[in-house]
């Protein structure tokens, strides 16, 4: 199931099952997955599957997220759900987000964006919009 999968990570680093199965429940609530944890993983959404996703990255704790294409292919309304539940990952638990994306996609205001470039970093500036 969703809970088991979001678990795996907890276990290998030695944490307490019903502790574990509590912040898999905090977490998969705060983004909006917590009804989620009893199906399937191969039954989600895309947009639910990397919701999950994030879920059990942010269960270690992390200092950096790398969001590589977590918007990719999503439209509409599934993308403003994804970008406000990167927003509300940022504000409560303070993680660095690096997104990557292609050119196409949007980018949210304040963000900086960089460009990579034959193995090179260079800063592209600051998004207004």
């Amino acid at each position: 199931t969703l809970e088991e999968n979001l678990l795996l990570p907890l276990e290998f680093w030695g944490g307490g099952r019903a502790a574990g199965k509590r912040r898999v429940r905090e977490e998969a609530e705060t983004l909006g997955i917590g009804e989620l944890l009893g199906q399937y993983p191969e039954t989600l959404s895309v947009k639910e599957q990397r919701l999950a996703g994030l879920a059990r990255a942010l269960l270690l704790s992390p200092k950096f997220l790398l969001a590589d294409d977590l918007l990719c292919g999503l439209t509409g309304e599934d993308r403003e759900e994804m970008e406000e539940a990167l927003r509300t990952v940022e504000r409560r638990s303070g993680v660095t987000k690096i997104r990557t994306s292609g050119p196409e996609d949007l980018v949210c205001p304040g963000e900086e964006r960089y460009r990579l470039e034959n193995g090179r970093l260079y800063r592209w500036g600051m998004s207004n919009s």
